[in-house]
């Protein structure tokens, strides 16, 4: 008996090529799940970079910007508070000095809350000293041939260097990146101290020097005079300590802005007074805080050029990361 086998029918051409279609979409989908997936822990793991970096600068500059900043009469720490340039027979704090530089910068936008964006501030500069209480383990050090000297007080500076051949795009219209400076050199807080810090007294990448009245180690006195401070703020040039005052990379705007009470009429009766209060609301959806009126202000300038009392200083610094293209900027508040 001769066995029966049907005939199996094959695929046809268009069967097959509706197979294909189908794998192909199935392995469409799936390229592009795994390319979501990639970008959402490309971007977050990008967020909490940026988030880390610039926590790791909000710690410093809040260290710095709590501290005592001058020393009175009595040689006890104050505040910048406590400098009441705004009343009539102010006289500078005989140690210390603050300084801000914060020229307005023009409005790019409004966003959907109508809220002002400001152009990049990209030359705004914090300098001033700080001074940490006695008998405490926070004094500010540095090593210089082979030894490590301390002190309680320093000079300081905040502001951006540019980063050479770095933008957020190669064409010309892409905006320069810049790192963040923290300057520190050490002060000698009275002349009792000055020996200490005196082997080093040639280091200018160590110590505050002074070249008036003589020349040596700045003390707390002495530094509060411009002539005396850090040469204007740039980045080192390459040497051993490149490099070791970056705090963040890749900055696109490092803004400060104030707010003040501004002085009366006749303080002082021979200079015209800053009596120009910070803008209000309706103006400047930053308020209460604003950029200083004529840029500069600063405590040890003679004379002032404002005439005005910082209660609190406000900080914004915005991030960039050239990998994912993505912003991210902190604000801080410091009550003065």
């Amino acid at each position: 008996m001769t066995a029966f086998r049907p005939i199996r029918r094959g695929i046809t051409l268009i069967e097959m090529m509706v197979a294909m279609a189908l794998a192909l979409g199935i392995m469409l989908i799936l390229t592009e799940s795994f390319k979501m997936a990639l970008d959402f822990v490309r971007g977050a793991h990008s967020t909490g970079e940026l988030m880390s970096q610039l926590n790791s600068a909000g710690l410093l500059l809040t260290r710095d910007m709590q501290a005592d900043h001058f020393l009175d009469a009595s040689g006890n720490p104050a505040k910048l508070s406590n400098q009441r340039l705004d009343q009539a027979g102010w006289t500078p704090p005989p140690g210390g000095f603050f300084r801000i530089y914060s020229p307005p910068k023009a409005v790019e936008t409004t966003d959907a809350q109508g809220f002002n964006i400001y152009a990049p501030a990209t030359d705004h500069q914090l300098h001033f000293t700080v001074v940490m209480p006695t008998g405490t383990d926070t004094s500010f050090t540095h090593n210089s041939g082979g030894g490590t000297y301390s002190s309680r007080a320093a000079e300081v500076a905040y502001f951006l260097a540019p980063m050479p051949g770095k933008r957020t795009s190669v064409t010309a219209s892409g905006q320069q990146l810049y790192n963040l400076i923290r300057r520190q050199r050490l002060v000698a807080v009275t002349t009792d101290e000055e020996t200490s810090l005196a082997p080093v007294a040639g280091d200018s990448e160590v110590i505050s020097r002074r070249v008036s009245p003589t020349a040596g180690v700045n003390t707390m006195a002495t530094v509060m005079q411009v002539g005396n401070r850090m040469n204007p703020p740039a980045q080192l040039p390459s040497g051993p300590r490149f490099g070791e005052d970056i705090v963040v990379s890749n900055v696109l705007s490092f803004e400060v802005q104030a707010d003040w009470t501004p002085a009366g009429a006749g303080v002082p009766a021979t200079t015209p007074p800053s009596t120009t209060p910070p803008r209000p609301f309706t103006s400047n959806t930053d308020a209460p805080y604003d950029f200083i009126n004529g840029g500069v202000f600063d405590t040890g300038a003679t004379p002032p050029p404002q005439y005005v009392r910082i209660k609190s200083i406000q900080v914004v610094i915005r991030v960039y990361d050239p990998r994912v293209k993505t912003t991210r900027q902190n604000t801080w508040k410091f009550a003065m």
